[in-house]
Formats: C-alpha cells, structure tokens, sequence
C-alpha cells in the first residue's frame, strides 16, 4: 500500500513538472513592425490609426510618429500578423507600407486627413 502511494505521488510530481514546463516553453512571442504611414498628416489620422489597430486581438500597443510617418506596433504573433495589421490601417483610410488606402474610407476622412 505504501508503494502504491508513493508511485502516485511520483506520478503526480512528474505530471505537474510537465504540465509547468510546457507552459512555461508555449509563452505567445511578442513582434515589433514598422509600417510606413506615408499618408498621416496630423495627430487625427495618428489617433485614427491607432484606434484601428488597437481593435485587433493580439495588438499590445501602437505607435505613429506623424513626423517620421512611421506606426510602429507590437502585437503577439500566434493573434495577428502584418498582412492583419496593413488592412487595419488601409481600411481606415491610410496607405500602409505598400497597400493601398480604402478609397471609400480616405473620402470620409476630416479635410485635415486628406493628402490630395
């Protein structure tokens, strides 16, 4: 009897060390990108862009230097991805990086915002 309880015991032991140890190894990887914002003009289109990308799951925060035109953002890779985070910010009516802006969303945009 006493060996059946320290077989479980161990058991017990081994199990909880694993179940620490791959919870430990599966922590989510934090990224950082830079996305060219070529179309920013003014803080409304930093806080545009911001609000937009702070919606998607896995964003931890953003950035936009409206001198430089540049949003840098850091977001968990196993939620979201670049390719998420450029269709955030083109939806809203910016250029980002390569992508086009949403041209419905550029003409809703305060006078400020416009670039043409």
């Amino acid at each position: 009897m006493k060996q059946l309880f320290l077989s479980i015991i161990t058991i017990f032991i081994l199990t909880s060390c694993s179940q620490q140890q791959n919870q430990t190894q599966e922590q989510p990887k934090v990224e950082s990108a830079s996305i060219a914002v070529n179309t920013v003009v003014c803080d409304m289109c930093s806080n545009a862009i911001t609000e937009a990308v702070k919606k998607i799951d896995g964003v931890n925060s953003v950035n936009v230097n409206v001198d430089k035109k540049i949003a840098t953002i850091e977001f968990l890779s196993t939620k979201t991805n670049l390719v998420s985070l450029e269709k955030a910010i083109t939806d809203v009516g910016y250029d980002a990086n390569d992508k086009k802006r949403n041209l419905d969303a550029y003409e809703n945009l305060p006078g400020c915002c416009k670039t043409e």
